[in-house]
């Protein structure tokens, strides 16, 4: 157990807007839960907003589930090439480039 948690953290920190600011994944585009019920818009600066949540993609997804924390990478997912990946996608992705 301690291991994953370890190995988890010593994996690149790469925040959302990152991707963004790449160009991977664009402002405007439409990001939505695994049944594609809930849906928010990627901001320019790497927030993204849902009705009137504002903010960052764990602190949105949090606040749409009513919890104290979620994770944004595998809450939120987007279609690429017609097919649904969680974000997370991504921004391994990216991490497998480096």
């Amino acid at each position: 157990m301690l291991d994953t948690l370890k190995n988890n953290r010593s994996k690149p920190r790469i925040p959302f807007g990152s991707l963004v600011e790449l160009g991977i994944i664009k402002p405007g585009t439409n990001i939505f839960d695994n049944k594609k019920k809930i849906t928010a818009r990627i901001m320019a600066d790497g927030s993204i907003k849902h009705n009137q949540a504002e903010g960052s993609i764990h602190k949105v997804a949090a606040t749409i589930l009513g919890a104290e924390s979620c994770n944004g990478w595998t809450f939120w997912h987007c279609d690429i090439n017609g097919r649904t990946y969680p974000i997370d996608y991504l921004r391994q992705r990216l991490i497998s480039k480096n």
